[in-house]
């Protein structure tokens, strides 16, 4: 994701429903069920933008900007699974201020890592490979995630992103790529 921040709408549940079609639902490592965790989880990995048709806005590299957030949640309404989806505003934890600058029409979820390029090319690391892994030592991070299954700490989303490439690095069975923290925001509803 080469922008700093941006909207995404994520069905959530999105891989619970193609897992349980396959046949293949793996127990996440955490201890609770398969659909708690997709219920809890809030970071940007699952289906972007269920329908794509949304001729209201633009998305660049995925992200609508936020000038649009009226028309994103206009087009959130009127998908058939709204209520699995969720609306969040994702900034990269290298921009200024991403996770103490008040922002008044948000709230701070917690930090996912992995990365976000566009609706087709995302990653977490934070779902895949922690809470749904098999590595014990990317594993482990799941005692530090919070009630969103995601880093409440930068510190945390950075020691994961340096453990998993120094696995990466040593051949370990793990996905390629730049990883980096991002925090995700959720709407504050009044």
């Amino acid at each position: 994701m080469t922008r700093t921040e941006g909207l995404v709408v994520v069905d959530r549940l999105a891989f619970l429903r193609m897992a349980r079609r396959s046949g293949r639902l793996a127990g996440p490592r955490n201890g609770e069920s398969p659909e708690a965790v997709f219920r809890r989880y809030r970071g940007f990995d699952g289906g972007v933008w269920p329908v794509q048709e949304h001729p209201q806005f633009a998305t660049t590299e995925g992200l609508a900007d936020e000038a649009d957030r009226a028309a994103v949640e206009a087009y959130l309404r009127t998908l058939p699974n709204a209520v699995d989806c969720d609306l969040l505003l994702l900034v990269r934890a290298s921009a200024a201020g991403f996770e103490g600058a008040p922002r008044p029409e948000w709230s701070f979820a917690g930090l996912d890592v992995g990365f976000f390029e566009s609706e087709w090319s995302h990653f977490s690391v934070v779902l895949n490979e922690v809470i749904f892994g098999n590595i014990p030592e990317l594993v482990s991070f799941t005692d530090k995630l919070g009630p969103y299954l995601l880093f409440e700490s930068l510190d945390d989303a950075l020691a994961l992103a340096s453990a998993h490439m120094r696995i990466a690095n040593a051949g370990g069975d793990v996905e390629q790529g730049d990883f980096e923290p991002m925090a995700v925001w959720l709407p504050v509803h009044t």
